[in-house]
């Protein structure tokens, strides 16, 4: 389609980690804003659905990479991966 793409996320430095860069990469996702975090695994989620109306998530993993908090937790905007701004400033 001839546009740019970019993921702002948090991955675990472990195999399936890697994986999802390279291959994110391999297409030309910018990944720039993908933070590695060294101390926890990539999260593993299965949805499962059971019918139209239930979509349950299944978490195999326990101490797994949480992107959002993640980010707050360094001081970024989980919209934009800059930054947060300070109070009183503009966005």
């Amino acid at each position: 389609m001839g546009l740019k793409s970019a993921l702002v996320t948090s991955i675990g430095d472990d195999h399936l980690g890697r994986f999802i860069r390279e291959q994110l990469e391999r297409e030309g996702v910018d990944t720039l804003h993908v933070i590695t975090d060294p101390q926890r695994l990539t999260a593993l989620v299965v949805l499962g659905i059971e019918d139209r109306d239930t979509l349950p998530l299944i978490f195999f993993r326990e101490n797994y990479v949480q992107t959002v908090n993640d980010w707050r937790a360094r001081g970024r905007s989980a919209d934009s991966g800059w930054p947060s701004p300070k109070p009183g400033e503009r966005a």
